[in-house]
């Protein structure tokens, strides 16, 4: 039911949005008001249009798996299906009657090359959301409409700007939070589907990292996944001390 029901969701949302942005050809029709979020739709919808309605609702039993199993009543639904899908159109080997292969959102461009040439409107949008980034992020400067963040597992520090109608202020200095963030080298935005873990678990992650580092047999995907489980963990059991909870990763 809750496969059936996100799936439909998104179908619904990403059809229109489909019809929207691109013409027949893959071109895109609203170039001006192209977003990093309408991108991400538009890959949904392609997708679907590609091989099929069911192909996200198949894929999520097995995400939920990793990376913690979600129900429509919780709280934290909507972002992280969000997380979900921007890891199925960004990262996720796409499945089709030949077996895996590229990742949905480097197959689409592939096809509609003219998307991110230079002469294109909405060609540097287009470009923002191949230029993405997973991972886990140090706040080490807030800002409502700009902040520093730094790479936790690459160790790299860049800008993040808000989007039109964004307010960062939800972030703060030392605030930990992982998912995808979108951009280059000039300018980077956040994903929808933002996990931003506890305060009070800040140490107990700063000393999961170390051993990330310490030990080369962690995978940055071991990582993230790690880090999303125990997330979803603490937020049905607030009443326990996140310090707690999180220091089960860390030991």
């Amino acid at each position: 039911m809750v496969l059936e029901t996100r799936r439909q969701l998104v179908t619904d949302a990403s059809r229109d949005l489909f019809r929207k942005n691109l013409d027949s050809g893959g071109r895109c029709n609203n170039p001006h008001n192209l977003t990093v979020d309408d991108c991400v739709e538009t890959l949904v919808g392609w997708v679907e249009n590609t091989v099929g309605k069911g192909y996200f609702a198949s894929l999520l039993e097995d995400f939920q798996n990793k990376y913690g199993k979600v129900n429509p009543e919780d709280e934290f639904y909507q972002s992280r299906m969000n997380y979900f899908i921007e890891h199925s159109v960004l990262e996720c080997p796409m499945i089709t009657s030949t077996g895996p292969g590229l990742a949905p959102v480097s197959r689409f461009l592939e096809a509609n090359p003219d998307l991110t040439a230079c002469s294109q409107e909405g060609a540097d949008v287009w470009m923002t959301v191949s230029g993405f980034s997973h991972g886990v992020f140090e706040v080490k400067k807030e800002g409502d409409e700009v902040m520093i963040v730094r790479d936790m597992i690459s160790d790299r520090s860049f800008k993040v700007e808000s989007k039109a109608g964004e307010t960062l202020k939800y972030l703060k200095r030392k605030s930990i939070f992982q998912g995808f963030v979108f951009g280059n080298l000039e300018r980077r935005v956040l994903g929808q589907g933002l996990i931003v873990h506890p305060d009070r678990a800040i140490k107990e992650i700063h000393k999961f990292i170390k051993r990330f580092r310490k030990y080369p047999t962690i995978k940055p995907n071991d990582v993230l996944r790690i880090l999303a489980v125990t997330n979803m963990r603490f937020l049905r059991m607030q009443h326990v001390n996140p310090a707690v909870i999180y220091s089960n990763i860390s030991s």
